[in-house]
């Protein structure tokens, strides 16, 4: 759980605004990612997820200048690893990877954006716990947040079933 006793709504947002840019240079990270190891159908579910995260963090940044009459800081933030041994990838040609490693990055970034959601999940309960407890109308915004970020979780776990059941052979796609 996510202590949240020393935060101020100006901290909150900003924790959240970060771990949302994140988000979305994950899942940019992942496009790439995706389509140089010739999984299109991924490439193509995270270029959807870059823009909509994109949009939710734009949509943060306006219902707080709108809502606080602020405009916070461009967050900065250490930039996530998609896949270990993300810079050896980086050196490759897509006629390099081989089926092995393909099955191998296939589990290690679904596992990778399983993690990255429960935290974002995290954030968000932690976010709804503080708003109740400072009596905040944004109560509202974290709980629509959360929803859409547990429908992503939702749509990972049977994504990592169904690669699970075809030993995460992306010639089974």
């Amino acid at each position: 759980m996510i202590d949240t006793k020393s935060w101020t709504k100006e901290a909150m947002y900003q924790k959240v605004l970060t771990h949302q840019m994140q988000g979305v240079l994950l899942h940019n990270d992942m496009m790439l990612f995706n389509s140089f190891c010739s999984l299109d159908c991924y490439s193509k579910k995270h270029k959807e997820r870059t823009k909509e995260e994109q949009e939710a963090f734009e949509q943060t940044q306006l219902y707080y200048l709108e809502n606080y009459g602020k405009i916070l800081e461009t967050p900065r933030f250490e930039k996530l690893q998609v896949v270990s041994k993300q810079q050896d990838l980086m050196r490759y040609t897509p006629d390099q990877v081989t089926i092995e490693y393909r099955k191998n990055f296939l589990k290690e970034t679904f596992q990778n954006w399983k993690k990255w959601e429960e935290s974002t999940m995290e954030l968000y309960l932690a976010c709804m716990h503080y708003t109740l407890e400072h009596q905040c109308i944004d109560y509202i915004k974290f709980q629509e947040l959360y929803k859409d970020t547990f429908k992503e979780y939702k749509y990972i776990l049977k994504e990592i079933e169904k690669l699970q059941k075809i030993n995460y052979d992306a010639k089974l796609l």
